[in-house]
Parts: structure tokens; C-alpha cells; sequence
């Protein structure tokens, strides 16, 4: 049986290149987006921190001054929190993006991929039909060769 050679490999593994290297920035897109998500959880987090801390220091006497510096970080980290859910929303985007790009890249491979699929099966069952006819035509060579009522004619 001949081995099978698909005329389209180079390209089919070209596209896989390319598939793999968009599998890569979609994963670092993703990264970075949890990262983000991750900061601004933990702002979130500390903007209820300082809101609580405030509140506890109302029930307590404490000076006037003190006010402006927990409400002046207050204003900061909102600040910093609407920063963050900015970049956030630009991180998702990139992440879209990778991920449609992905999922371009894939079709096209898989298609490839399963186009060489469907002509490996081809080549097996061709090479075997052609096993077969041999096999048969030796068979058939032989039987006639073999065949005592048939005798050969000499000229």
C-alpha cells in the first residue's frame, strides 16, 4: 500500500501555526482581563472598607480633621475603581477580538483538517480496491492456468 501524502500539509500546519499563536494571545487577553476584574474587585472591596471604617468612626467621637482624610482616600479609591472598570471594559474588547480571531483561525484549520481526514479515508479505500482487484486478477490467472478442461492451443 502507498502511504499517504496530502498535497495540502504544509498549509494545513501553517494554519495550526496560526491557530495556536491566536490560541495564545486569546489566553493572554483572558489573563489580562481577570487580572483587571481582579483589581477592581479589590477596590470595590476597599471602598466598602473605607465606607465601614467611616461609619464606625461617626458612632465614635473623632476630630472633624479625620474626616477629610478617609473621605479624601474614599474619593480615591472611587477614583481609582472607575479607572479600573474602564481598562476593564477595554480588556474585555481585546478579549472579544482575540477570541473571534480564534475562532476564525480554528474554522479555517479544522476545515483543512478534516478535508485531509476525508482524503486519507479516500486513499485507504482506493489502495484497498486496488489490492483487491490485484488479488482477484492473480486469482483469476491462476484458475484459468489451473483448469484442466481447458486445454491450450499450440500453434
Amino acid at each position: 500500500m502507498r502511504p499517504f501524502r496530502y498535497r495540502l500539509q504544509l498549509l494545513m500546519e501553517l494554519r495550526e501555526k496560526d491557530r495556536d499563536t491566536a490560541l495564545q494571545a486569546y489566553a493572554g487577553a483572558m489573563n489580562s482581563r481577570l487580572r483587571q476584574e481582579g483589581k477592581s474587585k479589590a477596590l470595590g472591596t476597599r471602598i466598602k472598607a473605607i465606607s465601614h471604617q467611616i461609619q464606625d468612626r461617626r458612632l465614635q467621637n473623632f476630630p472633624a480633621s479625620m474626616h477629610s482624610i478617609y473621605y479624601t482616600s474614599l474619593e480615591d479609591a472611587k477614583k481609582q475603581l472607575k479607572e479600573s472598570n474602564v481598562l476593564l471594559i477595554e480588556r474585555r474588547s481585546v478579549e472579544e477580538d482575540r477570541r473571534k480571531d480564534y475562532l476564525k483561525l480554528k474554522s479555517k484549520h479544522d476545515v483543512l483538517h478534516q478535508l485531509s481526514e476525508r482524503k486519507r479515508e479516500e486513499h485507504i479505500f482506493n489502495e484497498f480496491k486496488a489490492e483487491e482487484k490485484v488479488l482477484e486478477d492473480l486469482a483469476n490467472n491462476h484458475s484459468v492456468s489451473n483448469n484442466p478442461l481447458i486445454t491450450p492451443v499450440h500453434i
